[in-house]
């Protein structure tokens, strides 16, 4: 009885002691956006931590605001050159404006972000003149070289006419 007790014990402290424990089992990520990663709660692709580590998505004012020059390739328009700004919209902090956007828009454009680095143009009417606006593919932005690409269909509701662009900004 006593040598079956040692070997009880002795494959209890081999099972615990070759055990490979789940670092994540216990975490609890408090933060919304957060994953536990090998035992510490890391923001979710996309998501940076703020000043106080919470994971938010990044504020685009900072890496996006300024002049561009835009390249657009249109199906009816044709291929054209023309400066847009971008600026915050302070309200929503996932928005930015776009002014001149295709070169025609007189009120500003919203894009709405998705991630760090993707982009959705809603379907919108920002002059109220039957011109509207949507991507038809994600935008996205390359954090590395600063460049925008996105592509979108203007469409006169007046007309029914129709003008796929896909578009280049640096």
């Amino acid at each position: 009885m006593k040598h079956l007790f040692l070997l009880f014990m002795l494959c209890l402290v081999i099972t615990f002691s070759a055990c490979n424990q789940d670092k994540c089992k216990d975490a609890i990520c408090t933060t919304i956006n957060s994953v536990c990663d090998n035992g510490i709660c890391v923001c979710k692709d996309g998501y940076e931590a703020n000043a106080f580590g919470a994971c938010v998505l990044p504020v685009w004012n900072e890496k996006l605001i300024g002049r561009r020059l835009v390249t657009d390739g249109c199906s009816s328009s044709g291929t054209s050159s023309y400066n847009v700004t971008l600026a915050p919209n302070s309200a929503i902090p996932t928005e930015v404006q776009v002014s001149n956007f295709w070169d025609v828009f007189n009120s500003p454009v919203i894009l709405t972000m998705r991630s760090a680095t993707t982009f959705d143009i809603i379907l919108q009417e920002p002059d109220r003149d039957g011109l509207t606006v949507q991507s038809t593919t994600q935008g996205t932005f390359d954090p590395s070289t600063g460049r925008i690409t996105v592509s979108y269909r203007v469409t006169d509701t007046n007309t029914a006419n129709v003008d796929e662009c896909n578009s280049t900004w640096n």
